[in-house]
């Protein structure tokens, strides 16, 4: 399954990516930024309110699969992640 064919349509993106069986690493940073004047008007919120970023990467092998990058108002969300270990 490539990036291309998933049907974001129905907003179950990350859950078809993340099962894909060529996906190999995923990447997540996550910042900090005070809104600007198009976060602001597009999340309906104030200029400089606190946003979340979340940047993420996906490969499969050693090509970069997905580039990333979602906002979210700070004050509404938190954000966390939860991971199996690889088996052995």
């Amino acid at each position: 399954m490539s990036a291309s064919s998933l049907d974001v349509s129905q907003g179950i993106v990350t859950i078809e990516l993340f099962s894909s069986p060529t996906l190999t690493e995923v990447e997540h940073l996550i910042s900090a930024i005070p809104a600007t004047e198009r976060h602001a008007r597009l999340l309906h919120i104030r200029e400089r309110d606190s946003c979340l970023v979340l940047n993420r990467k996906t490969w499969t092998g050693q090509a970069i699969a997905t580039v990333n990058t979602f906002t979210y108002v700070g004050s509404r969300y938190s954000l966390g992640s939860r991971y199996l270990p690889p088996k052995k």
